[in-house]
């Protein structure tokens, strides 16, 4: 049986891409994940801007050399970032998949990224010591493991080692684990953002690494 101290964080390379979009699919749907209706070329790209870009952190939890979940970060909205550093790519996932247009929460998603201000997020968005937390994955055979927590305080402590010390993200108010996750991580405030989202903010201490 697995032990969780047996598991390892480390930061992730290129030789990780392929594993990651691997567990990218075995753990979200496209319910779950939209950028999954772009296609696996898209999703690739994606992990490798969030692995190479000096903008990103991406860790990835091991147990025995297996790969087994993941976290990534970004010095600013993610989301926004995603698309606009990586123009080609997006645009070629559109062109290949047009019916995503019409999906309302991609629509909705595209529209609160691009063209909605937020004051309590603009705060945060200009100041650079912030890290916006965003995807975590973990294998389903590995969860309910306390897996989660580990992987955020793992990125916190790789963010700070570069300079970011303050993160914030967005959860959905439905989605309990991650509330369950960032509570058992401890240091998290969290504040509604809107009607169905929260804003969980952390602040730590700069690292002397």
């Amino acid at each position: 049986m697995t032990r969780v101290e047996n598991i390892k964080n480390r930061e992730a390379t290129l030789a990780d891409l392929e594993v990651i979009v691997d567990l990218h699919f075995t753990s979200f749907t496209a319910r779950e994940h939209i950028a999954i209706y772009l296609g696996r070329d898209f999703i690739r790209t994606m992990y490798h801007w969030f692995i190479d870009s000096p903008r990103t952190v991406t860790i990835v939890a091991e147990d025995q050399g297996r790969i087994i979940g993941f976290h990534t970060g970004c010095n600013g909205p993610y989301f926004r970032l995603m698309f606009t550093e990586n123009k080609v790519a997006s645009l070629k996932a559109v062109v290949l998949h047009p019916w995503v247009i019409c999906f309302p929460a991609i629509i909705k998603r595209l529209f609160s990224a691009f063209f909605t201000e937020n004051h309590q997020l603009q705060k945060l968005t200009t100041d650079k010591s912030f890290m916006n937390f965003g995807f975590i994955a973990i294998h389903p055979s590995y969860r309910q493991k306390n897996l989660g927590v580990a992987l955020v305080d793992g990125l916190a402590e790789e963010c700070r080692k570069k300079g970011w010390h303050n993160f914030y993200l967005i959860t959905y108010k439905r989605n309990k684990v991650a509330a369950l996750t960032l509570e058992s991580s401890g240091g998290w405030k969290q504040e509604p953002l809107d009607r169905d989202r929260i804003l969980w903010t952390k602040r730590l201490e700069p690292s002397h690494f």
